[in-house]
């Protein structure tokens, strides 16, 4: 809807809020946006930590802002080039889930089936699974500020 929204207007979600309503919406706006955004930095550092902690065996605790003041030091005293390069590179580490697929030894018949054949569960963990898909694919940044190209 953002898209459509630029492609209508030219302007991004943000500037048709400050051209079509009050201040005191956009400002609203804007302050759910940066709760929207530290609330996702916040959960993608947890991740990190997580994941750390499980291969080190030293608390999550301890990683989260590990990492939030080593992402801060290369923010400021590096290239984004640098930045980019580092991380295209920590992709590989997503090899690790086809290589943990083939090392757990799944019941490869039941994998089929419920890969086909999914069961929806009505509990707080089985909908905090497309939440957390969601929340870190369409990320709040992505479709508030951004101005389309005029052709």
């Amino acid at each position: 809807m953002c898209a459509r929204l630029g492609m209508v207007t030219g302007l991004g979600f943000a500037g048709v809020i400050r051209v079509r309503y009050p201040r005191w919406i956009l400002w609203s706006a804007c302050a759910l946006l940066v709760i929207a955004n530290i609330v996702n930095i916040a959960a993608d550092l947890g991740g990190m930590a997580d994941v750390t902690g499980l291969l080190t065996g030293v608390r999550s605790l301890y990683w989260t802002p590990a990492y939030a003041l080593l992402l801060v030091c290369l923010l400021f005293w590096t290239s984004y080039r640098l930045i980019a390069r580092i991380f295209k590179w920590l992709t590989l580490a997503l090899f690790a889930y086809i290589a943990a697929a083939f090392l757990s030894h799944p019941d490869w018949p039941a994998v089929l089936w419920a890969t086909l054949i999914p069961r929806v569960q009505w509990t707080a963990g089985y909908w905090a699974t497309p939440v957390g898909i969601l929340g870190t694919t369409i990320s709040p940044y992505l479709s508030f500020l951004g101005k389309p190209r005029r052709k």
